[in-house]
């Protein structure tokens, strides 16, 4: 059975926690727990799990609150909102950005710029979830090379009410 208990619990890409975490006998086991890098059918060739998914699962676990960061896109982010609203979860809006190896997002380096570095971004406000918009925009419009690009410019610019989490050595 796949699940939102994903690898960024336990630290390994695809695997999965045992059912034994889901036991009616075991209360609010999850209940001070919030996951805060959660991929879905948005993330385009990497999320499977559907948004209403997700959050029925954080609220079936006793989660308070669930995240959605999606690889480089907010796509989902207003059906996740309002998934979340409906079942009583807080929904903390963000994405996974793909942030330009090189100097910019506008230098397209063949072997370097192709994937780029991972960062966690989530919006802890109104205006962070704006700059989040700005972010992901910008990342199609002007930095896309294979995937939608941002740089550091870019997040200096945008960078008021996000939050940061560094996937990969070497970004920050």
């Amino acid at each position: 059975m796949l699940t939102i208990f994903s690898a960024f619990f336990i630290g390994v890409k695809n695997v999965f926690l045992p059912n034994i975490l889901y036991h009616p006998k075991i209360p609010n086991i999850m209940q001070n727990f919030v996951h805060l890098h959660v991929h879905s059918q948005y993330s385009i060739l990497d999320g499977a799990s559907s948004v209403e998914g997700l959050v029925t699962k954080a609220k079936e676990t006793g989660m308070p609150a669930i995240a959605l960061t999606d690889h480089g896109t907010m796509f989902g982010i207003k059906h996740f909102h309002e998934a979340a609203k409906k079942q009583g979860v807080k929904p903390i809006l963000g994405m996974e950005a793909y942030v330009a190896k090189g100097e910019s997002r506008h230098k397209k380096q063949v072997g370097i710029d192709r994937s780029g570095y991972h960062l966690i971004l989530l919006a802890k406000n109104e205006v962070g979830y704006k700059n989040l918009v700005k972010l992901c925009s910008y990342g199609y419009t002007e930095g896309f090379y294979y995937k939608p690009r941002i740089d550091r410019e870019l997040l200096e610019k945008y960078h008021v009410g996000n939050c940061w989490r560094n996937t990969t050595k070497g970004l920050l």
